[in-house]
């Protein structure tokens, strides 16, 4: 008995052929059953054990992978629709490495019964510093947003997030004079203590890159004007009960090479910031 298939128009046949095959024995494929459909998208596909999506990807999680589909899969749009579906979920439920932009890039067309049970590590690579979720825009997200993700990552270790010095300092400020928020305001607005909720979590690490930027508008180094937040966070970790390794790291507002000869790391409590040192000085 032998199984082929061929293509009329917009539909796939499957059949088998034997001494006794009649037209009757012909099947469509989008006949079959959904489950064995999505089967043999995800056989076509493969496992992917890692989700990296690149900072300037405006789309989604959904949308990037139906842009890497095998080109056997996009004979119509309701196979290619099925088959990103398909291989998006198989790809959240095998997975152990996340980077994607933000969490709107994971939480838009996804829906909520889905979790995200093999995410051992997340990671967001846009600034989170906003309570808005807007991909389209890239405007930065909150670390509520983040905090929607992160419980869905059930077996979650290890968490990263950029995040933007802006987010200590009060708006509509004058410009002569600005004003940090209290660790109070800055909760209200953002919630970080929310992600303490998470029991697996084991070690979280923050980055930012506009420290330089704000830091100038007080007169003081980098690590001064985090020193409060990272006290904060890390008390509210003990009052919690939690054991968590926590770093902050503030690096250069520009791309940099690293290891770079004049580049250098001072640590300072939960604090990691650079310096730039002339070795021909």
């Amino acid at each position: 008995m032998a199984q082929f298939g061929r293509q009329t128009g917009d539909e796939y046949i499957v059949s088998q052929k034997s001494d006794t095959t009649n037209d009757s024995d012909i099947v469509g494929f989008k006949q079959l059953p959904q489950e064995l459909r999505d089967e043999i998208y995800t056989s076509v596909t493969g496992d992917l054990t890692v989700l990296n999506i690149p900072d300037v990807c405006e789309g989604t999680a959904l949308s990037f992978l139906t842009q890497r589909l095998p080109r056997c899969l996009l004979l119509n749009h309701q196979i290619q629709q099925e088959a990103a579906l398909a291989y998006l979920h198989r790809t959240l439920a095998i997975m152990e490495s996340v980077t994607v932009p933000s969490p709107s890039c994971l939480l838009q067309q996804i829906p909520d019964s889905i979790t995200f049970k093999g995410v051992r590590r997340l990671e967001f690579t846009r600034p989170q510093g906003h309570s808005a979720i807007d991909v389209v825009t890239a405007v930065p997200t909150s670390a509520l947003g983040a905090h929607d993700v992160i419980t869905r990552c059930s077996g979650l270790r290890e968490l990263t997030m950029n995040v933007t010095a802006g987010m200590l300092f009060a708006e509509n400020q004058e410009p002569n004079a600005p004003r940090l928020k209290t660790m109070e305001e800055i909760d209200e607005s953002f919630k970080f203590t929310r992600i303490l909720e998470h029991n697996s979590l084991q070690k979280i690490q923050l980055i930012c890159y506009d420290a330089d930027k704000h830091a100038f508008l007080l007169n003081q180094f980098y690590q001064d004007i985090f020193t409060p937040f990272t006290m904060w966070f890390m008390n509210e970790a003990h009052t919690r009960g939690r054991k968590i390794s926590f770093n902050l790291r503030i690096c250069p507002s520009w791309e940099y090479s690293d290891p770079d000869p004049e580049l250098s790391w001072d640590e300072h409590g939960y604090i990691t910031s650079y310096y730039w040192r002339d070795i021909f000085g």
